[in-house]
């Protein structure tokens, strides 16, 4: 069967998630480059910073066990509970602001506790999405899903700090919180699906979960692959483009913000590409050589030293992502069993952990062999070990009648 772009939105459900997940990613893009930019005017710290941008990935430890109370009280229910605490620690900032008591340390503070659950908006959403669509229409309701956080990327990217300037301060942060809160009452109209009460604790739940993914060997090599691209490919978009836009190309904050829209915008066509044409993808072949085409691209941006074309080869690498990222999450969504989905998906957030590390590899051999060598060693090794991996899990990832493969 033919499926339209649209087809998706023809499920009255979906149509109301995915338009708070659109206000939610908008309100989180706006939100933390202010932060982040009134901490480092305020303090004038690096390290302070540094700590900021820290604090969003610590919430991954926990994203297991909100993947289990997914599981056992529903997606629904606990990403509305997680969006009405956005919602709370948003409006906690605002009313700071108009008393003026808000100072950096307590904005780190209410940003924490923000970043402890932000990771797993993401996780639950994408549980929530397999459970609302059939899953003849799961790579093209993802996909149109996806786009909400790439849109939301390329604003945060283009505005950034530029809605304090615009608005002040406390009307940028009241735009914030009622895209917040609209969007936590936009989400009640999502699906719900309660399954089965557990008889074991949220512990036993989560340590199944793990077990359950190590037992089923595509969902192994999926989670395998997940910990390469973040160990080995994410570094030089997530982390290191300050880097290339200071010492290689030589610019400005504006010029750093046009190299970060860029690969959001790739990311963006990636997303209505798998729109377009996701009923045609097998999801292992397409999340191999998304994969494989963005080393290639991040090799290539690596050895260039100007605007432009790094502009360019980011909007490919950014366009290879999702190719590879999305297929992923239907890949795996599609072997889990549906009382193990939001467990899986919680154990895949584990994955970004190679993010931190891969950074803590790529910058001492920065300073001793420069970027582009660093780059050059760095995806030409995820080349080889993704091709590593599917070659392991042949079976599982190449064979065209594997299920991860099923159309």
């Amino acid at each position: 069967m033919s499926l339209s772009v649209f087809t998706p939105f023809q499920i009255r459900t979906y149509r109301f998630q995915f338009a708070a997940d659109l206000l939610i990613s908008c309100a989180i893009e706006m939100e933390l480059p202010i932060l982040g930019w009134y901490i480092l005017v305020e303090t004038r710290s690096v390290l302070l910073l540094a700590v900021f941008g820290g604090l969003h990935y610590v919430g991954t430890l926990i994203s297991p066990l909100v993947g289990v109370a997914g599981d056992r009280l529903g997606c629904r229910t606990v990403l509305m509970a997680l969006r009405a605490l956005f919602s709370l620690l948003s409006a906690t900032l605002l009313g700071l602001v108009l008393m003026q008591w808000l100072d950096p340390i307590t904005a780190l503070i209410v940003s924490g506790l923000g970043g402890l659950f932000r990771p797993s908006d993401g996780m639950i959403r994408n549980t929530l999405v397999s459970q609302t669509v059939p899953q003849t229409q799961l790579m093209l309701a993802l996909g149109l899903s996806r786009t909400t956080q790439d849109m939301s990327r390329v604003m945060g990217a283009l505005l950034g700090t530029g809605l304090v300037t615009a608005l002040g301060f406390v009307q940028a942060y009241l735009v914030i919180t009622t895209l917040y809160c609209t969007g936590t009452v936009l989400t009640r109209g999502a699906h719900q699906v309660i399954l089965p009460a557990s008889s074991r604790s949220p512990l036993q739940d989560m340590w199944q979960g793990l077990v359950y993914v190590r037992s089923t060997p595509g969902l192994l090599a999926a989670f395998w692959i997940a910990c390469l691209i973040n160990l080995t490919a994410y570094p030089f978009t997530l982390g290191l483009l300050p880097h290339v836009a200071k010492s290689v190309y030589q610019i400005d904050q504006t010029g750093l913000g046009y190299l970060v829209a860029s690969f959001s915008l790739g990311g963006f066509f990636g997303s209505i590409s798998l729109s377009l044409w996701g009923q045609k993808v097998r999801p292992a072949h397409a999340m191999l050589c998304g994969a494989a085409v963005w080393y290639i691209f991040l090799l290539a941006f690596g050895q260039t030293e100007s605007l432009w074309p790094g502009m360019i080869l980011l909007i490919c690498a950014g366009l290879a992502q999702n190719i590879c990222t999305v297929p992923m999450f239907v890949m795996m969504l599609k072997l889990s069993a549906e009382d193990y989905r939001g467990r899986v998906m919680g154990a895949r957030i584990l994955a970004i952990y190679g993010l931190p590390m891969g950074l803590l590899m790529a910058s001492p051999m920065i300073e001793q062999w420069g970027f582009a060598r660093t780059n050059l060693i760095m995806t030409l090794t995820g080349l080889v070990l993704l091709a590593l991996i599917a070659a392991i899990w042949h079976r599982q990832l190449v064979d065209p009648q594997a299920p991860a493969n099923q159309i």
